[in-house]
């Protein structure tokens, strides 16, 4: 498929027209299932490659955060434990969930990060860590800029969270690595947004193992990466993500703050 094919494949407003019907009772599994179709064009998946290729394993990974946000209500929170296809096997919406873990900011909830991928079940598990990482970054982003109820039109920051990740998967390499696709979510930030939210996409993948210095290893295979925790510091062209104070108050979870001046 050419660049230009990929850049003309459905966006996420075709994906949500796609689903969101009267009586609907497991709409979030029906948007899992819808953004197969996407991500199948954007990332280019090959049904005869096998699920060794992170392609396949990336693209599990969307489709759940597809159907966590595009299902997201004002009152949840970034710690609230959300899990995947409850309602098809008859569990209560805080049930245990079809994935090995719900998704949620709380590492006590969900330990998940890069290193674990050589440990978990091929393609859902890995897609699954992947999915926590763009979970972070959703949350860091509607902390910044406020949820938006208009799917369509609005300007939140889970509006700015579904445009990046479209356009971060056209910019991404083919049969790419977690390091390849977090880089194509930093170039779609560079091309649509001037650079405005690279700092909370690198906080995002750092503290799931995707920071400065990690290693993808190779796109076909899994359990030869490398995690990093680490922040840009301003050196070899990235932002400078480092905190301003040294003394841990800035640790935990800061998406309750102001970013306003009282």
């Amino acid at each position: 498929m050419t660049t230009a094919a990929r850049r003309r494949a459905p966006d996420w407003k075709t994906l949500l027209a796609a689903v969101l019907v009267p009586g609907l009772f497991f709409v979030a599994l029906e948007l899992l299932l819808a953004a197969v179709g996407v991500r199948s064009v954007l990332y280019e998946e090959d049904p005869y490659v096998g699920f060794t290729s992170y392609v396949p394993v990336l693209g599990e990974g969307l489709s759940d955060w597809w159907s966590l946000v595009l299902s997201a209500l004002p009152s949840h929170t970034p710690t609230l434990p959300r899990g995947i296809g409850n309602y098809v096997i008859f569990e209560a919406e805080n049930g245990p969930r079809i994935r090995n873990f719900q998704y949620t900011t709380d590492i006590s909830v969900n330990p998940q990060t890069y290193a674990d991928i050589g440990a978990t079940n091929i393609p859902h598990g890995v897609g699954e860590i992947y999915n926590s990482m763009l979970w972070e970054m959703y949350w860091l982003l509607v902390a910044e800029e406020g949820f938006d109820t208009d799917f369509y039109n609005g300007t939140g920051g889970n509006n700015t969270a579904m445009q990046l990740i479209i356009d971060g998967m056209k910019m991404t390499v083919c049969s790419p690595t977690f390091v390849d696709a977090r880089d194509g979510i930093l170039a779609a930030d560079l091309a649509t947004f001037g650079g405005a939210h690279q700092c909370s996409i690198w906080r995002a993948f750092a503290k799931r193992g995707v920071g400065v210095g990690a290693n993808g290893g190779s796109p076909s295979a899994v359990g030869d990466e490398v995690e990093s925790f680490l922040l840009p510091d301003g050196a070899g062209g990235l932002s400078d993500c480092l905190p301003i104070f040294t003394d841990g108050f800035e640790s935990g979870d800061t998406s309750a703050w102001s970013s306003s001046v009282p």
